[in-house]
């Protein structure tokens, strides 16, 4: 029945459906076809604009003689920004004003609450009660807005909040770099470490989901740089004072809330002078482990309170289990370890805190534990070589348990005044208790004082220290059978013959304890790889009996070795 169709129509409604299809088809077709076009010539438009503002920008650049290099940065840098999508602002939603305000504080605890959890503490909060963080998102939390080019803070002053940015761009600049040239003196300079002048050299771009002054939230913060908007921006920030009347409602909440604040501050100022802090979350170098482990044992019984219960609920009935349990919670009193949840698999995450102490001599060979020195059975038994260490114990700092384990295992040995701290995290299942543990070790960097040394009360033979020993000859004999180091077996090749057969001192300090640490001085080569095996005899019922020499008796002498 359309104007193609050879088929006429042949009574009155025929032809006026034909005339209704016709008309409609026409309509439909012309307003597609202007729809497109008006599509078309927007993008056109876009396009055409966006070209002429490349277009100025490649011809200022070029018209000022700005080099290649500093040309393609900028370019680069205008071409992603200019890509990003454009985020519809809530202060442009003028109908949200219409809502309840039943309905407003459930939107505004979706909106929120996925940024309040990006803070490791926070998760924690919520662990322990399942009320706060909605009442923090609906009476501590308010949205700000910065059109491009607005300053969000100063450097220098008092911040009673924190942000996380929700769209936009800030440009982050630290203060040093906001410091006049003819201000910064050769010794600030010097202070700053390589990596510093590299992070700082030039403003740092934050995006969505960063937290800037998140300390603000549980110590009083000062700001240490400027942040302003490149794009518009929409920031959730939350009000201090009102988080802090919001814990109040909470009272078995904010006593843990108050020791961790305590503690923060605590591990903050006991911390080295150019520990880098900064007023962005991810550029702050402070373990929130090392924190939540230092907490006083109610607190920290309090946090591990919610994985314990998931421990024992899995143990049921089982005996071996419950062992296990049991072990695992007089660890997390005894403030050694403390349990969270894994944010990525949800299983329970054990932490533990570990301090070890890397004792130099000046000819570069390494202090390390080599066995332990069995009292009832008159015997070492082997170990894995490692550094001297100890878990950080209930209420400890790092720095703490470092004096603990120099005053226990090296009494009276003077170590050098420059003592340097690194911090490492590694992930592993716990052969004890079959669960995944975290475990955050502070190594202490130290150089023996010069005239220091420690006393020797028998030797051993470094291919002893081995997990895959060779077959030798008995000790007595072993001169004899290899009388040049190049007839001895080959055991590594990274050490020498002569290094791996030679009589090594030994240092065992037993302080009245039925069991005690042997230590030796170890070269680098030799301590990785006596660090790197694994035991695998079973000479006796806790390992392998590692054989030593104390014909020479100790003459109470400090003997260097």
């Amino acid at each position: 029945f359309s104007g193609a169709s050879f088929r006429a129509p042949t009574n009155t409604a025929e032809a006026v459906f034909s005339l209704c299809y016709v008309t409609f088809g026409a309509l439909f077709v012309s307003t597609l076809i202007s729809s497109v076009g008006a599509m078309l010539l927007d993008f056109h438009q876009m396009q055409h604009e966006r070209q002429r503002k490349v277009k100025d920008l490649r011809m200022f650049l070029k018209q000022h003689f700005i080099n290649e290099a500093l040309s393609h940065d900028i370019q680069t840098c205008v071409a992603r920004r200019m890509n990003l999508e454009k985020v519809v602002a809530r202060q442009n939603v003028a109908v949200l004003n219409m809502l309840s305000s039943d309905i407003r504080d459930r939107l505004n605890t979706q909106l929120y609450t996925p940024y309040l959890l990006d803070v490791m503490f926070m998760r924690i909060c919520d662990s322990l009660d399942d009320a706060v963080i909605a009442d923090i998102a609906t009476r501590a939390v308010v949205w700000t807005t910065l059109e491009a080019g607005e300053q969000l803070f100063p450097p220098k002053v008092s911040m009673p909040r924190a942000y996380s940015i929700v769209s936009g761009s800030l440009a982050y600049t630290s203060q040093h770099n906001l410091l006049p040239a003819k201000t910064v003196t050769q010794a600030m300079t010097r202070q700053l470490s390589m990596s510093q002048r590299a992070d700082n050299n030039f403003s740092m771009d934050a995006g969505p989901k960063t937290w800037l002054c998140e300390l603000a939230m549980w110590c009083r913060w000062m700001t240490l740089g400027q942040a302003e908007s490149i794009l518009p921006c929409e920031l959730l920030s939350v009000v201090v004072d009102d988080m802090l009347s919001v814990f109040h409602l909470h009272p078995e909440l904010a006593l843990v809330v108050q020791d961790y604040s305590t503690t923060l501050c605590n591990i903050i100022a006991q911390s080295e002078r150019n520990q880098s802090l900064s007023d962005l979350q991810h550029m702050t170098h402070v373990n929130m482990n090392a924190v939540i482990c230092s907490l006083p044992e109610r607190s920290r019984l309090a946090v591990s309170k919610p994985a314990l219960e998931a421990v024992f609920s899995a143990a049921a009935q089982d005996p071996s289990k419950l062992t296990w349990a049991n072990e695992l919670q007089r660890e997390v009193g005894s403030g050694k370890c403390w349990l969270g949840q894994d944010p990525s698999s949800d299983h329970v995450l054990r932490m533990v805190q570990l301090v070890t102490l890397r004792l130099t001599r000046e000819d570069g060979w390494i202090c390390a534990k080599i066995g332990e020195w069995q009292d009832e059975d008159q015997c070492i038994i082997r170990k894995r070589a490692q550094l001297p260490g100890s878990k950080v114990k209930d209420g400890e700092m790092p720095s703490e348990t470092l004096c603990r384990v120099l005053l226990k295992e090296f009494p009276g040995l003077m170590v050098g005044e420059e003592i340097h701290v690194t911090q490492k995290k590694e992930t592993e299942s716990s052969d004890r208790f079959k669960i995944t543990t975290e475990y955050v070790r502070h190594e202490f960097s130290a150089t023996l004082k010069g005239g220091e040394s420690l006393p020797f009360v028998g030797t051993v033979l470094p291919v002893d220290l081995l997990a895959h020993a060779p077959l030798r000859p008995g000790r007595q004999t072993w001169r004899q059978a290899y009388g040049r180091p190049s007839q001895a077996p080959q055991t590594l090749d990274a050490c020498s013959h002569m290094e791996m057969y030679q009589p090594l001192p030994i240092f065992i300090n037993q302080s009245g304890s039925t069991k005690a640490s042997v230590y030796a001085w170890l070269s680098p080569v030799m301590y990785k790889t006596c660090s790197s095996q694994r035991d695998s005899g079973a000479e006796s019922q806790e390992g392998t009996v590692l054989e030593a020499d104390f014909s020479k008796p100790y003459s109470g002498q400090f003997v260097s070795f």
